[in-house]
């Protein structure tokens, strides 16, 4: 990794798969927690994700 101009950039993708299908169990509902009104955020080593009502964003 390297920060140009302020911007993060990836000079070599990694080899380990980091998105599955699906987990064997879970210690957290974004869903259950936005339908309380609280916000839902998802922060991984390249970005953050906002689980909305509409959605990922």
């Amino acid at each position: 990794m390297a920060i140009t101009d302020g911007q993060l950039k990836i000079l070599r993708e990694g080899k380990t798969k980091k998105f599955v299908q699906e987990v064997e169990h879970r210690t957290f509902s974004g869903a259950y927690a936005g339908k309380r009104g609280q916000p839902v955020l998802y922060v991984t080593e390249r970005c953050v994700f906002q689980l909305t009502n509409g959605g990922w964003s």
